[in-house]
C-alpha cells in the first residue's frame, strides 16, 4: 500500500491535539471527544476526525478517542517516540 502523506494544514494541528492529550491523561481521562480537541486547537469537531483519519485511530461515537492510545499514535506519527540528538551552535542569548 502506498504511503499516504499528511496534509500540512493538519500536521499542523496534530501537536495541538497532543498536548491536549497529555493534559487529559495527566487529569485521570481515559476519553477525549473529537470536540474537546477541536476547541484546544480552534476547529470543528468534524475537522478533527478528518485528521485524525490520517494517523489511523478510531474514536467511538458517544464516547471519544481514548486519550492514551491515541496520544501514543500521534507521537509515533510525529516522530517522537525516539530521542534524537542535537546541537545548538552559534545561538548567543537564545543558549
Amino acid at each position: 500500500m502506498p504511503q499516504r502523506s499528511i496534509p500540512m494544514p493538519s500536521l499542523r494541528r496534530l501537536p495541538i491535539y497532543l498536548r491536549r492529550l497529555h493534559a487529559a491523561v495527566e487529569a485521570g481521562v481515559a476519553y477525549v471527544s473529537s470536540r474537546q480537541l477541536g476547541v484546544a486547537a480552534g476547529v470543528p469537531a468534524a475537522q478533527v476526525r478528518k485528521d485524525l483519519s490520517w494517523v489511523e485511530q478510531e474514536g467511538r461515537p458517544g464516547r471519544g478517542y481514548e486519550a492514551r492510545a491515541l496520544a501514543a499514535q500521534l507521537e509515533l506519527t510525529l516522530g517522537l517516540h525516539c530521542e534524537k540528538r542535537a546541537v545548538l551552535v552559534g545561538a548567543g542569548n537564545l543558549g
